[in-house]
C-alpha cells in the first residue's frame, strides 16, 4: 500500500523532501537548500549533540519570528545501506508526526523533512518542527513532584498513553526524554510525543505489548501499580500483567546498565586507563 503523502514536495536543490504549505516561502526554502548554515545561525541553541544533533533556531516567517527545532540524523554503517531500501529517519519522523496529529495525539507541529542522497544512499537528512513553549521532559517532574501533584501527572499521562494504544499506534522508544509535558495539577497536564521516527501503526495491540512499550518510562517504583491500573482501565491489573511489566522492566534496566558499563570500558581502553 502506498504511504500517504503530507505537505508539498520540496525540490530544486540537491536536497529533496516535503514541506508544510504554511512554510512555503522563498526565504525559508532558501535556508533549507543549505541546512548546515542553520547550525551557524546566531540564534541557534544546541539541545543535543550525540548520536543525532538537535538544535533550536529563530527564523522569520510572514514578518514574525518563529522558533524551529532542527534535528539532523547522523547516518553511519548499516543505516546507510538500509537507506537504499527503506525511508530515511527524517522521512519516518515526518510521517510519524502527521500520523499522530491525524489521530489527535499531540506532537510538535511538523514543518519539513529533507535529505540528500548520493546515488541511492542517504548522506544527510533533517527533520524540522515547531518549538512548543513551556514544555520540559517528563522525567523532570517524575523527580520533583510529590503527593497529589505526581498522582495527577501520572493519571493524565496514563490517559494519554492509553489513548495512543487504543488508536493502534506504537512508539518504539517511549522513554522519559521523548515525552514533553507542560501544565500543573490545577490546570491539568498536556503531553507531546517527540522522536516520531519511532512511531508505527500496529494491527493488533495486545495488553502485553502495551505494557512492554512503557517500560522505558521512569515511573517511580512506589507509583508503578497505581500508574498501570490507570493505563489499563477499565481492564483490571492482574498479577500476570504486573509480573510481565516488572520482568521486562528489570531486563531492560539490566541491558542499559551493561551497555553503559561496556561503553565506559571501551572509552577507558581507548584512553589506556587501567
Amino acid at each position: 500500500m502506498k504511504r500517504e503523502e503530507f505537505g508539498i514536495a520540496l525540490s530544486g536543490s540537491e536536497f529533496k523532501g516535503r514541506l508544510d504549505v504554511r512554510f512555503s516561502q522563498e526565504d525559508f526554502i532558501s535556508i533549507l537548500s543549505c541546512p548546515k548554515k542553520l547550525w551557524k545561525h546566531p540564534s541557534m541553541k544546541i539541545l543535543l549533540d550525540a548520536r543525532n544533533r538537535v538544535g533550536a533556531v529563530d527564523v522569520k516567517l510572514n514578518g514574525h519570528v518563529s522558533r524551529v527545532v532542527v534535528k539532523s540524523f547522523r547516518i553511519k554503517g548499516i543505516n546507510r545501506l538500509k537507506s537504499i531500501v527503506f525511508p530515511s529517519k527524517a522521512q519516518k519522523a515526518w510521517f510519524g508526526s502527521h500520523i499522530l496529529r491525524k489521530n489527535s495525539i499531540s506532537t510538535p507541529y511538523p514543518i519539513a523533512f529533507f535529505e540528500k542522497r548520493k546515488g541511492c544512499v542517504v548522506r544527510e537528512s533533517y527533520f524540522l518542527s515547531e518549538w512548543v513553549e513551556g514544555t520540559l521532559e517528563v522525567r523532570a517532574l517524575f523527580k520533583s513532584l510529590k503527593g497529589k501533584d505526581i498522582e495527577k501527572l501520572l493519571k493524565d499521562l496514563a490517559g494519554f498513553l492509553s489513548f495512543i494504544r487504543i488508536k493502534g499506534l506504537l512508539h518504539r522508544d517511549l522513554s522519559d526524554g521523548n515525552v514533553l509535558v507542560r501544565g500543573s495539577r490545577e490546570q491539568g497536564f498536556q503531553f507531546f510525543l517527540i522522536d516520531t521516527n519511532r512511531v508505527r501503526r500496529i494491527k493488533t495491540f495486545s495488553v502485553l505489548r502495551g505494557l512492554k512499550s512503557i517500560i522505558r518510562l521512569g515511573i517511580p517504583f512506589v507509583y508503578q501499580r497505581f500508574f498501570l491500573k490507570l493505563y489499563l482501565s477499565p481492564m483490571p491489573l492482574n498479577y500476570g500483567h504486573w509480573c510481565w511489566y516488572r520482568v521486562n522492566k528489570v531486563l531492560f534496566s539490566t541491558y542499559i546498565l551493561l551497555k553503559k558499563k561496556l561503553r565506559i570500558k571501551k572509552i577507558a581502553d581507548r584512553l589506556k586507563i587501567q
